[in-house]
């Protein structure tokens, strides 16, 4: 959510690599563009990249096909990503982006600065010693 925040912004106040949007007829439609393809090619690289390194394939979307005059038409990219569920993450980002953000980022004014640095320490420990454990499952 926070990359997400970073590149595009937020769908009423977009920043980054749109914000020259801001106040155009566009703003939104791009808005979506942005945020479906930013997230359809995360889900393709975390899809790939680990069934790639650990062999493990967390989802296939093979199964979103449509069938016209007889013949299946594909709806997914070698069952990693489907044009359906790219549809749904745009509607989720949007809401989650236009509703709960804004509200998360007011509530996280509130906390001082030193208790945030501590959180995030706390946190990206225990990050850290999920990747590392993560790693000595998968590869001893």
């Amino acid at each position: 959510m926070m990359i997400a925040y970073l590149l595009i912004g937020m769908p009423q106040k977009p920043n980054g690599i749109l914000k020259f949007t801001l106040g155009k007829w566009y703003q939104y439609p791009l808005y979506g563009i942005a945020a479906s393809t930013l997230s359809t090619l995360v889900e393709l690289i975390v899809g790939y990249g680990c069934e790639l390194l650990f062999g493990v394939r967390l989802w296939n979307y093979a199964h979103y096909v449509i069938t016209v005059n007889g013949q299946e038409i594909p709806l997914h990219f070698m069952g990693y990503i489907a044009l359906p569920i790219s549809v749904i993450w745009l509607v989720l980002i949007f809401v989650v982006m236009d509703f709960c953000f804004p509200a998360l980022l007011k509530l996280t004014e509130k906390i001082p600065s030193k208790a945030i640095k501590i959180i995030a320490i706390i946190l990206g420990a225990i990050m850290a010693a999920d990747v590392i454990a993560s790693c000595i499952a998968v590869f001893i």
